[in-house]
């Protein structure tokens, strides 16, 4: 590790700099670095990816390589650090202090990672978060006394971390206080990467809902209309029930958005998600799709980058031809090709130049072309008789596109 971070910072910041893991030994013992002095201060343009490792997850979360400092009677004490750097990405580590702290001493240099004078870091993304835990500060960011702004750091995003926690996702780690502590936060700062900061406030509201749905097309009429994330749903639109022609049917009289977006991740469950929010609109709102005011975002689903040039691709013919044309005389391996599993992989700017920018962005339009047989292909996918979906499966898998 340490001798990775030296190489990185001596390639320079011109190209992409990767650390990837495939340590043979897949035990816990085997996937941890013991820390006995300090790592090299993180250098720019550099990606450190854990997740890459072989093995099970530590615990329930999605960290894959543990570091474990046991440097003591230090006054400083880093997992990383990082100062006057941009551009860099940590993801799938289990960074804890083994020494636990004096909470009498106040040890505020005592970090997991810690961030200062930086911009552009993303620390945790969908399905490769950190662990971090044991430090007086996990994630530390500056200020100066008398709460003046210093050495802060923008355009930060943390996402899918457990912080102040261990890696069952449950116990608190040694002396921490609190799970999250971000009390010295300042700059433009993303927590989540969510959607919101992507919009634009004046022709854009976001809804987030609570993961999957409630599947209507099993449930029971009253349970349905008792769901919070339905109500929400409705709340949100401006919708109800009930028209002078048709007590049961939906009144759009008072409908706020003319432009439904559903937006999902891109991997399985994205799918899964967007499917059952399709059965509902389908069987309780299906006006709106009549009407052709639902959408499915499509996002890319790679970013080709090498140096500061990057493309977005939607498919794995158009992420070939990038690769081909940013390489130019170089090699293909220059090139840095990041899988987008989620949309909060994407920070704010990206997300609206890919999927919220109403001039750039690629949207599907839910239609019905025949009714009849999209009544019971919902029926058949989504009820409880298992054998025609089982049948449709089978006939279809040919056509599918496996994620790997």
């Amino acid at each position: 590790m340490r001798e990775a971070l030296i190489f990185a910072s001596a390639n320079g910041i011109v190209e992409q700099d990767v650390i990837h893991f495939d340590i043979p030994d897949l035990t816990e013992n085997g996937r941890t670095i013991d820390l006995l002095t300090q790592l090299p201060d993180i250098s720019s343009n550099l990606i450190i990816d854990a997740s890459t490792q072989p093995g099970v997850h530590f615990g329930i979360s999605s960290a894959k390589i543990k570091i474990l400092t046991q440097f003591c009677f230090q006054k400083t004490i880093y997992g990383f650090a990082l100062d006057k750097v941009k551009d860099v990405e940590i993801y799938g580590f289990y960074i804890q202090n083994s020494l636990g702290y004096n909470q009498i001493e106040k040890r505020f240099s005592w970090r997991g990672i810690s961030v200062k004078n930086s911009s552009n870091v993303k620390i945790g993304a969908t399905g490769k978060g950190n662990v971090i835990s044991g430090f007086y500060y996990n994630i530390g960011f500056n200020i100066g006394e008398g709460g003046q702004i210093k050495d802060y750091s923008v355009d930060v995003t943390l996402q899918n971390n457990f912080i102040g926690i261990e890696a069952d996702g449950y116990t608190l780690s040694v002396n921490q206080q609190s799970i999250l502590q971000l009390n010295f936060v300042y700059g433009k700062v993303v927590i989540g990467g969510t959607a919101k900061q992507g919009r634009d406030r004046n022709i854009q509201a976001i809804l987030p809902l609570k993961g999957k749905i409630l599947n209507v097309e099993k449930a029971m009429e009253h349970k349905i209309y008792e769901n919070d994330e339905i109500k929400n749903m409705f709340t949100a639109l401006g919708v109800s029930i009930g028209t002078d022609e048709d007590a049961k049917g939906l009144n759009i009289a008072k409908l706020r958005y003319h432009k439904i977006v559903i937006m999902t991740d891109a991997d399985i469950d994205g799918s899964h998600i967007t499917t059952l929010i399709l059965t509902f609109f389908y069987r309780y709102m299906r006006a709106l799709i009549e009407a052709g005011y639902v959408y499915i975002a499509s996002p890319p689903l790679y970013q080709v980058k090498k140096g500061k040039d990057f493309e977005y691709c939607w498919n794995d013919k158009e992420r070939d031809a990038a690769v081909q044309r940013l390489k130019g005389a170089g090699k293909e391996e220059s090139v840095h090709i990041q899988r987008y599993k989620g949309l909060g992989e994407m920070n704010a700017e990206q997300l609206w130049d890919t999927t919220l920018n109403p001039a750039t962005r690629t949207l599907l339009q839910a239609t019905i072309e025949n009714a009849a047989e999209c009544d019971h292909t919902f029926s058949m996918l989504m009820g409880d008789e298992v054998a025609p979906r089982r049948e449709f499966i089978e006939r279809n898998a040919i056509y599918a596109k496996i994620d790997a």
